[in-house]
């Protein structure tokens, strides 16, 4: 698939998920003909996944989106490492190899999406604000209750 990918000169290359259902091994070959292919065609590479530990090898900027809008954005290394968004540093939490931590709830149907912050009805920072008025984002987060 990224031999197809790569074989007309691609200027982005959009990466969906590139390592899942893959053992560890076989990601850790995936990732680095990936960056290898990336740094010899000066291909840019757009990548949507889960899989944190790849998006910090892949990417030097990271959005975290949550209901079709991005909650958080900046630097690979500060975005996966100490995320600032509720539902960001949940989502970290929710990965933790240790002592995963589940995020409480459920995502809303895009069809019948919250008003205010996407986030509030699963979000333990929310308040009346919340409920009603969508956050500005600013300094690369979007919330109203940034602790």
């Amino acid at each position: 698939m990224i031999a197809m990918a790569l074989a007309k000169d691609p200027v982005l290359l959009v990466a969906d998920e590139p390592t899942t259902a893959l053992d560890p091994t076989v990601r850790r070959s995936v990732l680095g003909l990936l960056l290898d292919c990336l740094e010899e065609t000066g291909a840019a590479l757009l990548c949507i996944t889960h899989d944190w530990n790849a998006a910090r090898r892949l990417c030097q900027t990271a959005a975290v989106m949550y209901a079709g809008q991005i909650l958080e954005l900046g630097p690979a290394a500060q975005v996966l490492n100490r995320p600032r968004h509720p539902y960001a540093s949940a989502l970290h939490r929710s990965m933790d190899g240790v002592c995963p931590e589940p995020i409480p709830g459920s995502p809303p149907a895009l069809t019948d999406l919250p008003c205010g912050c996407r986030f509030q009805p699963r979000c333990s920072n929310s308040c009346e604000t919340c409920c009603s008025i969508v956050p500005e984002f600013n300094g690369g987060v979007r919330c109203h209750n940034l602790q």
